[in-house]
């Protein structure tokens, strides 16, 4: 009898903590901070971001640095290692220029692209991003031999969003 008891409990421990770790991912998934307030712009968006934008560390001095862009224009850039700002930072832009993004990551075919572009190449930074539109969402991991497509849109969402007006904000 003590037997199915240990089972028991240790069954019961095993599923809250799986339960607690789903939060706790969960939690990650989703900073309430940083939430829109706003109505989302009609751009089919379907998760609580519309583009994300990261830029890794090397082992030189690349410029490391994230960028999300919400459903309702809000913009947050994290600036970490080797960039001209450091810190967090909130911009906007307007339902336009998300238009012109989406419509740029369709020309490209975004959306139908590798996830991962990688070689054996480990010094080197990668740039990882996500667009969330139109019932779609996908999350491409560019760090060697990716499409040149791929590559002059990255740097075109380098270009658009790095050049928007930026206000600290308190950490």
């Amino acid at each position: 009898m003590n037997y199915y008891l240990y089972i028991l409990f240790f069954f019961a421990i095993a599923c809250n903590s799986t339960k607690n770790a789903s939060v706790a991912e969960a939690g990650k998934k989703v900073n309430t901070e940083e939430k829109a307030t706003e109505e989302p712009i009609d751009l089919g968006i379907t998760d609580s971001i519309f583009v994300f934008l990261e830029r890794t560390i090397c082992y030189g001095e690349c410029p490391s640095y994230t960028i999300t862009v919400y459903p309702d224009g809000k913009v947050i850039y994290v600036g970490k290692e080797f960039v001209e700002r450091k810190g967090k930072f909130e911009s906007r832009i307007s339902s336009e220029k998300m238009k012109e993004i989406l419509d740029e990551a369709k020309r490209i075919n975004y959306f139908q692209m590798q996830d991962v572009y990688d070689a054996y190449i480990t010094d080197i930074p990668s740039c990882i991003s996500i667009i969330s539109a139109e019932g779609q969402q996908k999350k491409i991991m560019n760090r060697a031999e990716g499409p040149e497509e791929l590559n002059q849109f990255q740097r075109y969402l380098d270009k658009e969003l790095l050049g928007l007006e930026w206000k600290a904000l308190n950490q």
